[in-house]
């Protein structure tokens, strides 16, 4: 399993800052898009921002909140939302505010007042929107409201009572609540859906998807359907339990829309508890890297991929599962953020845990110096080049994470001459052709009210070659990177980049790595040609009893070329990239290992 740790790998970072504010910001000064006291388009400050959502190529969409006054409503203010954002390129500007989409279309007559304070709007590059909406006889954001729908632009999709397509196969059924999770590039919408049976009380979900037009119904998961498991490793099937998602923030879909992501509630047949928690991806349950243990709420987490001693997601009472924020990209891999019953909040990717509460990261591109991780994972990113980012910890502890490297933390100084005080929602674009990425994130300064809140934003440099295990950048993986690797290993190296298989040390499990998965050999490949053969053998013999590198035997990264070494190599021997060779080779390849170890004795 490939973990793509960057690391110091990453270049100097490079914020491009307004021009307004660039005689004044410091180099690792990110800025500010809009904030709190900002004027509304219709004249009055903003009061607040909630919620943002990222696309590809760097497009991003906020809700902002204000009050205007209204003298149709008895010469009083209306709370109003917007959503204000930039399509790839461009300024920002807002998109919608709610009351005035009904002059646009006929939303009839249980309520003529959209407000748009539910949900998060999605977006994609071509600036296409689909967002939530409750429908009120009111503008008022206390008004009674009648209905919720869902948008794309100016077309309602589904608006609470309408029935079900019946290409979903939901017979009988009606809508309750829809949420979009995501909008494809060609306006394809992921929603989250509530449906009932007319007149019956229990309520179903499921994940959904429909066309922009309205067209193209699809069930993708929903209440009772059986799961599989990932890769088929455990014979197991489980079974979806009707409210089986705990949290809008627990799914998410690709940029692309063919892959998604949540967790999942599933019945356990017993009284305590009645249902626990899974990861699913695209309807499959997900197991712990290199495991047969499913990703799930009150399982021992393995310690091969960074568990502790009966450590667990979710908590020891058993009452909250242990899923926070999840994200997922267009060939499937995701991240989560998790909590344990062990009081840690956790970092994972792909099956493997990668950061915890505590650890100890060192600043994004070299600035020196490391930063200890907080708690309470606030949101999670990954880009579709495998770039992952995300915020941490609370006001005063709080910090932004790329590629494991620490980009801001509380503290750090503003343009505004103040200090950062917290972070918390984050989105990240993927890599234009010079491999630079955009960071955006919700945070105030030290002192603020929580009512306060900025939009920052931040353009980071990262490595040309994005190539795990390219050590000395060179574009390609060779023996120079092994010898830097062993060298980290003996050195007793504390860098996270070293660390490609998840343990949280630089150790022999890393060369192992290295070799086999990121090259596609084994060990005793001493010049790496893809052959396990009678060169390699040569190599061992030429050093056995002594010190030497990767290349002249040292297979285990201990510094000396011995009989350990000698047993990984004839372990390997005979083996090819290509075609394996026969069993005779290999016999007589064993044969002169023996030779080889008396000659050099």
């Amino acid at each position: 399993m490939l973990i793509r740790q960057f690391g110091t790998q990453t270049a100097s970072l490079a914020v491009l800052l307004a021009a307004s504010l660039a005689s004044q910001a410091a180099a690792n000064t990110p800025t500010v898009l809009i904030k709190t006291g900002d004027l509304h388009v219709q004249g009055e400050p903003i009061q607040r921002m909630t919620t943002l959502e990222g696309t590809p190529d760097g497009g991003y969409v906020t809700r902002i909140k204000s009050d205007i006054f209204d003298f149709t409503q008895f010469f009083s203010n209306v709370e109003v939302e917007s959503f204000y954002g930039a399509t790839p390129g461009n300024a920002g500007a807002i998109f919608r505010t709610e009351n005035n989409i009904d002059a646009v279309i006929d939303i009839g007559g249980r309520g003529s007042f959209v407000h748009l304070d539910y949900g998060t709007p999605r977006m994609n590059d071509a600036g296409q929107l689909a967002y939530s909406t409750r429908i009120a006889a009111a503008p008022q954001a206390s008004a009674l409201f009648t209905d919720f729908s869902m948008w794309v632009d100016d077309r309602m999709l589904v608006r609470e009572g309408d029935a079900t397509d019946p290409s979903l196969g939901l017979s009988g059924s009606i809508w309750t609540r829809t949420t979009p999770i995501g909008i494809a590039s060609d306006g394809r919408v992921t929603f989250y859906g509530d449906y009932t049976n007319d007149g019956e009380a229990i309520v179903n979900q499921g994940i959904f998807s429909v066309a922009a037009d309205g067209t193209g119904w699809q069930t993708l998961l929903k209440s009772g359907d059986v799961l599989g498991v990932s890769g088929s490793v455990v014979p197991v099937s489980e079974t979806a339990s009707q409210d089986f998602i705990s949290d809008l923030s627990n799914a998410a879909v690709s940029t692309d829309g063919t892959r998604y992501l949540s967790s999942v509630d599933v019945e356990t047949g017993t009284t305590t508890p009645t249902s626990i928690t899974e990861l699913v991806v695209d309807g499959n349950a997900q197991v712990w890297d290199g495991t047969a243990t499913l990703v799930k709420s009150f399982v021992t987490i393995p310690a091969s991929v960074g568990g502790l001693p009966g450590e667990s997601l979710g908590t020891a009472s058993q009452i909250i599962d242990g899923f926070d924020q999840v994200d997922v990209n267009d060939s499937g891999s995701y991240i989560f953020g998790g909590f344990t019953n062990l009081d840690d909040d956790l970092i994972v990717l792909d099956g493997q845990i990668i950061h915890r509460e505590g650890d100890e990261l060192p600043r994004f591109g070299g600035e020196g110096g490391t930063v200890t991780l907080g708690s309470d994972a606030k949101t999670v990113a990954i880009n579709n080049d495998g770039d992952y980012a995300f915020s941490i910890g609370g006001t005063g502890n709080s910090q932004l994470v790329l590629n494991g490297e620490v980009v801001m933390a509380s503290g750090d100084l503003l343009a505004t001459e103040n200090t950062l005080g917290i972070i918390n929602n984050v989105i990240l674009s993927d890599r234009d052709e010079n491999d630079q990425v955009i960071v955006r994130f919700l945070g105030r300064e030290t002192g603020q009210s929580s009512f306060s809140t900025q939009l920052y934003e931040l353009v980071l440099q990262l490595d040309a070659s994005g190539l795990l295990g390219d050590y000395d950048l060179s574009g390609v993986l060779d023996i120079a990177d092994v010898d830097l690797l062993v060298a980290a290993i003996i050195g007793g190296s504390t860098d996270p980049e070293f660390d490609l298989d998840g343990s949280n040390v630089a150790d022999s499990g890393d060369l192992a790595e290295w070799v086999e998965v990121l090259f596609g050999s084994a060990l005793g490949d001493s010049n790496l040609d893809g052959s396990v053969d009678l060169i390699d053998l040569s190599a061992l013999a030429s050093n056995f009893g002594g010190s030497g590198t990767y290349g002249q035997g040292d297979f285990n990264a201990d510094g000396v070329v011995d009989l350990i070494d000698l047993s990984t190599l004839a372990t390997s021997f005979g083996f090819s990239a290509a075609v394996p060779e026969p069993a005779s080779a290999a016999l007589l390849g064993l044969g002169l290992l023996g030779a080889g170890r008396r000659r050099s004795a």
